[in-house]
């Protein structure tokens, strides 16, 4: 949507800035996707439009944000991912309410899956695209943003332990976008050992008999003690890195950056890679949401989820029928009961 809230004539350069603009976001929006400004600007260097500079970034920000205040770019044609705000749902009446509940029914569409599949994606600006194109398979989003903590690497490990289980899968499988440069490169190694850490095998340091925490393997003085074990059987969880890969590199030639000598893995990753590094938002979003959807049904046995789904909308008709049902019956008048009684004679 096209809405003006202050006067800005582009002129020059801004003015050529803002058509190219308009091109590529519509060349986007025409397969519905939406785009970050990192996105654009990325495919302003690749197009030879601007420089991959710092200062390019900026202004390229300054003049989108002007043309859009100014009513020449679609409000829904860019989205910021990283200043979302929490709005608690409401409903007008009960109606309202069921219509919402009937939309959002869904079986569980991974179940009987062989493997059970998670997409992680490092950064938040790109987690709009994985969650449209997740939607549809049912699959978990996580945006972990670098190095994630120790407390959310064992909620996610023992979030995909519960999920084999839950959905009698074979295995777990982590498919992962970050970029290529150091710590990009690594990720795939910490994700695929501290998943494997808390996902399988844990142990309650706890001493059994007195309930007191106790130093690992004794009881306090020295002797052994009884372990409770958290889970009893392994689990197989694997990691790989959908994007960005150095074939990808190759094949798409996005636009190089210097590679952070700051990092502690630059030296290593330098005498591999060289000295330049590279964004996964330089891909072309609509390469990135095929390369996803590929992988996705590359690991899904997509026969076993569209039978659930086809009963997902067979349970959809019959609730909704259900439902139109009830409220006709909610709505007839009562029928009012005879009070009176019948006078002597």
């Amino acid at each position: 949507m096209h809405v003006h809230y202050a006067k800005w004539r582009p002129q020059g350069s801004a003015r050529d800035v803002v058509a190219h603009a308009i091109a590529i976001l519509d060349e986007y929006q025409r397969q519905g996707l939406r785009m970050s400004l990192r996105q654009l600007y990325y495919q302003f260097v690749s197009r030879n439009l601007c420089e991959n500079t710092p200062a390019a970034y900026n202004r390229l920000g300054s003049y989108i944000s002007q043309a859009r205040e100014a009513g020449f770019i679609d409000w829904d044609a860019i989205e910021d991912r990283g200043r979302t705000p929490t709005i608690w749902s409401d409903h007008n009446n009960i109606d309202a309410a069921v219509e919402d509940a009937i939309q959002r029914f869904r079986l569980p569409r991974l179940m009987g899956q062989p493997t059970y599949v998670e997409l992680w994606v490092e950064k938040d600006a790109l987690s709009g695209v994985l969650r449209n194109i997740a939607s549809q398979y049912h699959i978990p989003v996580v945006v972990n943003r670098g190095y994630s903590s120790s407390s959310a690497m064992r909620e996610s490990g023992e979030r995909i332990r519960d999920a084999i289980e839950r959905y009698g899968s074979e295995r777990g499988l982590v498919i992962y976008l970050g970029d290529h440069d150091p710590s990009g490169e690594d990720m795939v190694r910490d994700i695929t050992e501290r998943l494997e850490l808390f996902s399988n095998k844990g142990i309650v340091c706890v001493d059994l008999e007195s309930n007191e925490c106790v130093p690992f393997g004794t009881n306090g003085n020295g002797s052994g003690h009884a372990m409770n074990w958290l889970h009893e059987d392994d689990v197989v969880v694997g990691v790989t890195k959908l994007a960005l890969t150095s074939a990808q590199v190759k094949k798409y030639k996005p636009p190089p950056n210097p590679a952070k000598l700051s990092d502690t893995r630059a030296k290593k990753y330098i005498k591999k890679h060289g000295t330049s590094s590279w964004e996964v938002d330089a891909l072309p979003p609509d390469v990135l949401k095929n390369m996803i959807q590929e992988a996705l049904e590359k690991n899904l046995n997509m026969t076993k989820m569209r039978s659930i789904i086809a009963e997902e909308k067979k349970q959809v008709l019959d609730l909704r029928e259900r439902m139109k049902k009830r409220v006709r019956r909610s709505r007839r008048p009562s029928k009012k009961k005879s009070n009176s009684r019948s006078k002597k004679s």
